[in-house]
């Protein structure tokens, strides 16, 4: 049986819950993407990146080398969960990004 048994739709609801949960201040940027993360992506089908901007920012965050970093990842999540919710979409400037890190690499 495949790991893969829950509905796509059913992991974009769930995420949803959890992006709207990180607008209300309920959890932290970083726990929801932790959340979205283990809840939503690694239950996905191959290939979904739906769930990509989370996983990726999740991981900027842990790796971040500063306060300062940390919460500019904070708040780019914050945008992912607007965006998710129906928000404008997420614009980032080149140098928000760290090529290096790729949401496809993450395993754990």
């Amino acid at each position: 049986m495949s790991r893969f048994t829950v509905n796509h739709a059913e992991l974009v609801a769930k995420s949803k819950l959890f992006a709207a949960k990180i607008l209300d201040g309920e959890i932290t940027p970083y726990d929801g993407a932790t959340l979205i993360w283990r809840e939503c992506h690694l239950k996905s089908f191959p290939g979904d990146h739906t769930f990509d901007p989370f996983v990726y920012w999740q991981d900027e965050y842990e790796d971040a080398g500063s306060e300062e970093r940390r919460a500019e990842c904070a708040e780019i999540i914050r945008r992912y969960a607007h965006e998710l919710l129906g928000g404008p979409a997420v614009v980032l400037a080149p140098e928000q990004l760290t090529p290096s890190i790729s949401p496809s690499r993450r395993r754990d």
